[in-house]
């Protein structure tokens, strides 16, 4: 019995001990709330509701005159930055919101403070510099830089170049919607007009509004795990254009490459393992990618991913229509999917494992890969399919070819349709190189024939096209 009663005092003890606790903390809580940035035990609580703090000048004091800045730079950690136009202003400004409210160390800094600089004696760089609060608990971190173009300014940013840094702040670039005023405003503009942007970003994401001049310079776009959304129909770009990321998805409209090199790679898209869905491209794309998915609906360019250091490794490309050649000597494991390609387009691709879809072609195709599967309609032209245990399917919808067509699978399936009026040299061999049609199917043939033989309805030889096949496997070859 008295154990009993020393464990029920033990216990209650206990539990007033956790309670007072409990209420110490409370208490302390409350204090801290009530006394921001104060230093309570070591700890300390902060909140700003900065609302509309228009900066018209430099810290220096000198007049922001955007007209006269070639750069605008704004480095920034947690905060999102904004390029808009905005009513009721007094001219060109950066403004800046902070709606923090967290926890942190009474040896944190939570102070919100910003510099605004030239940092070249022609006064044509402008610096935003921001000291973003310290904390280890946020409830909110909301903090917004914006560069302010009034609503009546005649200049847009035409001349201008915006480079934004922020490791987990969004970005935002032009109006989302149209300005309304309250007050009647004559020539009120909604649109910016920016010369080129440069955006990096960690972990935020970037949005490309619609109330923007769709023709640029030059667009840089780096977000390693955000998402890059574009509102506007389409980017008419005249210099450069370059897409990044790590992880992030980025979905595209209309990216349009205008200048005047067109037989060089003007577009690079580096999906590494994030994800890209694009409407429509005009341009030629360099491609960077390691497992990440490429899909484009339109491309009128070529696309190649041609570095022997950056491999594609396991990536999924689908492209819907394409007028342009596609170079992939890495591809890897990658699965490649094209719809169609338009005449004279090549196609050279080599992998390990991933299954290789040319829908529709009209061109060269030189195609090679370990295991994966090969299905390629083509119109006309030379091809040479390889794969060392992967299946083929191949339709060849001519009546001739150029010069010769290869087919070769170790131990995968060959199957090739063909024209009734198809005619070419047709040589059957096994993998030792020796003659060999024990395992050859031609459907449309019951005679017996030798090897090699003519496929040719009308019985005419032509030296100069010649069909190999080389199998250890089954052939079969059938009208389309």
């Amino acid at each position: 019995m008295a154990d009993n009663k020393m464990k029920k005092g033990f216990a209650t003890y206990l539990l007033i001990l956790l309670l007072v606790i409990l209420a110490a903390f409370l208490i302390v809580i409350v204090i801290m709330l009530f006394s921001p940035f104060q230093n309570i035990i070591g700890f300390q609580y902060m909140t700003y509701n900065t609302d509309n703090d228009y900066q018209y000048r430099t810290t220096a004091g000198e007049e922001l005159d955007f007209s006269t800045i070639d750069e605008i730079n704004i480095n920034c950690d947690k905060a999102s930055v904004r390029v808009e136009r905005a009513i009721q202003v007094q001219g060109d400004a950066i403004k800046f919101e902070n709606y923090c409210k967290g926890f942190a160390y009474a040896s944190d800094r939570t102070d919100f403070t910003y510099e605004i600089y030239f940092s070249d004696a022609e006064k044509s760089i402008l610096n935003v510099e921001v000291h973003e609060p310290e904390g280890f608990l946020f409830f909110d971190d909301n903090m917004v830089i914006s560069i302010i173009v009034p609503s009546t300014s005649e200049y847009a940013l035409e001349n201008t170049k915006v480079n934004i840094s922020t490791d987990s702040g969004n970005v935002m670039i032009a109006n989302q919607t149209a300005l309304v005023s309250d007050v009647t405003v004559s020539a009120l503009r909604n649109s910016i007009s920016l010369n080129s942007f440069d955006i990096r970003s960690n972990r935020g994401n970037v949005y490309l509004y619609s109330y923007i001049d769709d023709t640029l310079d030059d667009v840089f776009i780096k977000t390693n795990s955000g998402t890059v959304f574009m509102q506007i129909d389409k980017y008419d770009i005249t210099n450069s254009i370059e897409f990044h990321t790590i992880s992030g998805n980025v979905r595209l409209n209309s990216i349009n490459y205008t200048g005047e090199e067109a037989n060089v790679d003007n577009i690079v898209f580096d999906v590494e393992n994030g994800a890209f869905n694009v409407e429509s491209v005009t341009g030629n794309i360099k491609l960077n990618m390691d497992s990440g998915y490429l899909d484009i609906n339109s491309l009128h360019g070529n696309l190649s991913s041609s570095d022997s250091v950056q491999q594609m490794e396991s990536a999924e490309i689908r492209v819907n229509s394409m007028n342009g050649d596609l170079n992939l000597p890495f591809a890897n494991n990658s699965t490649v999917s094209v719809n169609s390609l338009s005449k004279d387009n090549q196609v050279f691709i080599k992998g390990n494992g991933g299954n290789i879809t040319i829908g529709e072609m009209d061109g060269y195709a030189h195609i090679e890969t370990t295991s994966g599967n090969v299905n390629v309609t083509n119109y006309s032209n030379d091809m040479i399919v390889k794969t060392t245990s992967g299946n083929i399917d191949v339709k060849y919808d001519s009546n001739a070819i150029d010069s010769q067509l290869i087919f070769s699978s170790s131990s995968g399936r060959i199957d090739i349709g063909i024209r009734s009026g198809f005619k070419c040299i047709a040589e059957f061999l096994n993998t030792n190189g020796n003659r060999d049609n024990s395992k050859v199917d031609i459907q449309f043939q019951v005679d017996d024939f030798t090897n090699p033989q003519l496929i040719n309805v009308n019985n005419e030889q032509d030296e100069g096209s010649i069909m190999t096949v080389t199998s250890d496997s089954d052939v079969t070859i059938a009208l389309i």
